[in-house]
């Protein structure tokens, strides 16, 4: 572990910068909520291919951000719940959820930093971290990561999305103020970077296995072995030469189903038509 010094500087560092941030998220919330279905397509292939009923599919959205996310997923009767450092943040992704969970959406998001937060018995079928595990420090990330697994149901997933650099470095980065933060500062970050295979590596450090989708539907394990043009990356449509990195992980030993329309089908849902290479959006 880095010292707790680094460790507190690093989450008061990450708290203010958001808490800034989300006059700029607000201002983009509208194209936030068109793109947000197309983000999270990887995803929701392995929802259709799970099966099972949308209210039985508990989801942690953690660092929620406006509640972008977590307001599309609960719309769309998913039993939805999230944290969130800022509490700017968190005021907006209850304001989100009220519109589905009334007074019950204040219980349903919580503030607070997620290495430190105890989720006592709950346990979730879905754990969405995007744009997440690079706002920690190293080895804070992989911990971030066996925490994810940890509050995993048995068959459950985790989405955990990055941009994808070329090559991988940690520090206090500047992030400007295009989105149209108040008094358009610039707001100094922390941000770890990692190339595909350095992601990849990482969640298999946290005990996650990482996985992706060929174009036939079919479940691709991810590992040091994976060719680059097999990796998981995807051009941003708003940022000429930027891409992300998304990846859906199980826990260890477990897989992801496969749709009755390939041989060794395990469940009886198919994915849908969409292919997830026609997506991404700007994330923050």
């Amino acid at each position: 572990m880095p010292s707790e010094f680094l460790y507190r500087d690093v989450i008061a560092r990450q708290r203010a910068a958001y808490n800034t941030f989300v006059s700029g998220y607000e201002l983009e919330a509208a194209r936030r909520d068109e793109w947000v279905g197309r983000w999270l397509e990887p995803v929701m292939r392995w929802v259709e291919l799970a099966g099972r009923p949308k209210p039985e599919m508990r989801v942690l959205d953690v660092g929620s951000g406006i509640g972008s996310f977590a307001g599309h997923l609960a719309r769309k009767g998913f039993d939805v719940w999230a944290i969130d450092i800022a509490d700017e943040m968190v005021e907006r992704t209850r304001s989100r959820l009220r519109a589905v969970y009334g007074p019950e959406a204040r219980r349903r998001v919580a503030r607070g930093s997620f290495m430190e937060h105890d989720f006592g018995s709950q346990r979730f079928d879905l754990v969405l971290g995007v744009a997440f595990v690079h706002c920690l420090p190293k080895p804070v990330d992989v911990s971030a990561i066996r925490k994810m697994a940890e509050l995993l149901t048995p068959d459950g997933v985790a989405y955990l999305t990055t941009t994808a650099e070329p090559d991988g470095r940690a520090a206090l980065a500047l992030k400007d103020a295009m989105r149209g933060e108040r008094r358009s500062t610039l707001t100094r970050r922390y941000r770890t970077r990692y190339t595909p295979l350095q992601f990849i590596e990482r969640i298999r450090e946290g005990g996650l296995t990482p996985w992706s989708w060929s174009d036939a539907g079919d479940p691709i394990e991810l590992d040091h072995t994976t060719p680059t043009d097999a990796m998981p990356v995807f051009p941003d449509t708003h940022v000429p030469g930027k891409h992300w990195v998304d990846v859906v992980a199980t826990r260890s030993g477990a897989r992801l189903p496969v749709s009755v329309c390939q041989p060794g089908a395990v469940r009886s849902a198919c994915p849908g038509a969409k292919q997830t290479s026609s997506r991404l959006a700007t994330v923050g």
